[in-house]
């Protein structure tokens, strides 16, 4: 996996050349929309937020993961 900061030109890889099963990386992507809206907004995450991005990245929590889809939009 690798994340790209265009801003800041900083990169961050992890295993970059292992194959793996992506059939969760939907939620690495809704936490990813999720943080780039408050950082648009400027505003910090809700507790309710940080709780279910929380669930959702730890648990691989798919009920926290529509919440959050839900919450942000397509």
């Amino acid at each position: 996996m690798a994340v790209d900061d265009t801003v800041t030109g900083v990169s961050c890889y992890a295993d970059s050349g292992r194959h793996f099963a992506s059939a969760s990386i939907v939620k690495a992507i809704i936490l990813a929309a999720l943080l780039r809206w408050h950082q648009e907004l400027g505003t910090p995450l809700s507790s309710w937020e940080q709780g279910e991005a929380t669930l959702m990245i730890t648990q691989s929590d798919n009920d926290a993961a529509t919440d959050l889809w839900d919450e942000v939009g397509m």
